[in-house]
């Protein structure tokens, strides 16, 4: 019995002390402070000007040392999308005027045959006996 029971007690306690070390007060202490550098804005997340932690508190600071509020420093999100071949460049939501994946030659009529014209890098032709 004393082999399970010394065990025992011995987990319990640190489970309480591991709890009381959670819950206690950091204190007084002198602010050991970082620099985290500003983080832009994109069009589906917001950014965050930069400003200084506090390593031991976690507490921010501005560049004069003052504690400030996390929330007045958020960049909102700007929600503007930079398209590129249809979709955006940051999130990838596409391009609701995309029009790249629309054929942009044509067919004419040419000397008898249905021929391809446009924006084509080598042209072919359709004639009606299916040898072309």
């Amino acid at each position: 019995m004393k082999k399970i029971f010394l065990p025992i007690v011995l987990c319990v306690l640190m489970a309480i002390s591991s709890l009381l070390l959670a819950c206690t007060p950091i204190g007084e202490h002198e602010h050991n402070l970082v620099w985290k550098d500003e983080v832009k804005a994109t069009c589906v997340q917001d950014g965050i000007q930069g400003h200084n932690v506090c390593t031991i508190c976690g507490y921010w600071f501005d560049e004069a040392g003052n504690k400030i509020d996390e929330r007045d420093y958020v960049i909102p999100a700007t929600g503007k999308h930079t398209f590129k071949d249809g979709k955006c460049t940051v999130c990838g939501t596409p391009d609701p005027e995309w029009k790249g994946d629309e054929p942009t030659e044509q067919l004419e009529w040419l000397k008898g045959e249905w021929t391809q014209v446009g924006n084509v890098e080598k042209p072919w032709t359709l004639t009606f006996d299916g040898t072309t």
